[in-house]
């Protein structure tokens, strides 16, 4: 199957850094205005990794470093692949301001 490609390495590293510098909290936080029902998911299949994690009876902070990597993964992978699809938006000039597709105005969500 083809690549399309857009989600480089660049866009990777670019999410990567973003998420340490504002914290996965934060991170998830945005997700969830954004896209609630993908935020829900995640956080309920990150709640359940991290309680299968913790009964295996390993050490409780070799747990939590395999948690908080399983959760780096997935919020890179989201928001890279949103980013990446965001530049590619702006780059065939869709109509309409794309900055608001992160931040809809009250009229666009109650019309």
């Amino acid at each position: 199957m083809a690549s399309d490609q857009h989600v480089t390495s660049k866009i990777i590293l670019q999410t990567l850094l973003e998420l340490q510098r504002q914290g996965s909290t934060a991170s998830l936080e945005q997700l969830e205005q954004l896209e609630p029902d993908l935020a829900c998911f995640v956080m309920e299949r990150l709640g359940e990794v991290h309680r299968r994690l913790l009964n295996l009876g390993g050490k409780p902070k070799a747990s939590q470093r395999l948690y908080h990597q399983i959760e780096e993964l997935i919020l890179v992978c989201i928001q890279a692949q949103r980013l990446s699809h965001y530049q590619l938006w702006q780059d065939q000039q869709v109509q309409g301001p794309l900055d608001k597709l992160d931040s809809p105005s009250d009229e666009q969500l109650h019309p």
